[in-house]
């Protein structure tokens, strides 16, 4: 067998190789553990010895009730104005200016991670995605509200994920609980992404990384003359 044969058969196996699924089952969930909460993600890869867990203990709930609550003690102060000085309203004026030239340098990155973000997106492939929560704030009305609020979170990630990705499978629920402050989460997807979208990511990553360190060499010269 010549050595062009077996070139040719290595390349079409990498070619098979590449348009391969790797499968990650990501699960975030809320415990209860030793009277406190607990927030636990874990990262299973098609090889389970690789398997990634993370855990943050005493996990504060109370933002929940802060969060949902319809009742707010911050009190009202009339506003009176007083004359600005030439000073000050020079000292403004230059502000304005600097936050102007900062947020198009901001609006810029942000549109460059947006595109980027929806490519990586536009990539993935998730099996299912099984979201489940139980919420209690010992009070009616808060607890309603809560539950709301978590049907509107949950909708509005769902829907931005399908613009973008591939959801093959999905399961919500939101239940609430009117007799006591809790809080439990569980959250199970299984994503998919070919190899050769996996290398191209790469790659664009590496392109972005050296398109960064040229443009700061170019305002490096450009500061030195």
């Amino acid at each position: 067998m010549s050595k062009t044969i077996i070139l040719w058969i290595i390349l079409g196996k990498l070619l098979i190789i590449s348009f391969l699924y790797i499968k990650i089952q990501l699960t975030i969930k809320v415990i209860e553990e030793d009277n406190s909460k607990a927030l636990v993600i874990e990262f299973i890869p098609n090889v389970k010895k690789f398997k990634k867990e993370y855990k943050f203990n005493n996990l504060d709930i109370e933002f929940l009730y802060k969060m949902f609550a319809l009742e707010s003690n911050i009190e009202k102060e009339d506003f009176k104005g007083e004359p600005v000085s030439e000073e000050e309203q020079l000292t403004l004026i230059n502000k304005i200016l600097k936050f102007n030239t900062n947020f198009k340098v901001a609006l810029q990155q942000a549109k460059d991670t947006y595109k980027f973000t929806s490519l990586i997106l536009s990539f993935i492939v998730f099996d299912k995605i099984i979201w489940k929560t139980k919420v209690g704030l010992n009070d009616a009305m808060h607890t309603a509200v809560s539950v709301g609020g978590f049907w509107a979170i949950k909708g509005i990630i769902i829907s931005t994920l399908s613009n973008f990705a591939t959801i093959n499978k999905i399961e919500l629920d939101v239940k609430p609980d009117y007799t006591k402050t809790d809080f439990f989460t569980y959250l199970n997807s299984i994503i998919k992404m070919r190899i050769v979208h996996i290398i191209i990511i790469l790659i664009l990553v590496f392109a972005l990384k050296v398109r960064g360190y040229l443009n700061g060499l170019r305002t490096k010269t450009k500061s030195s003359h």
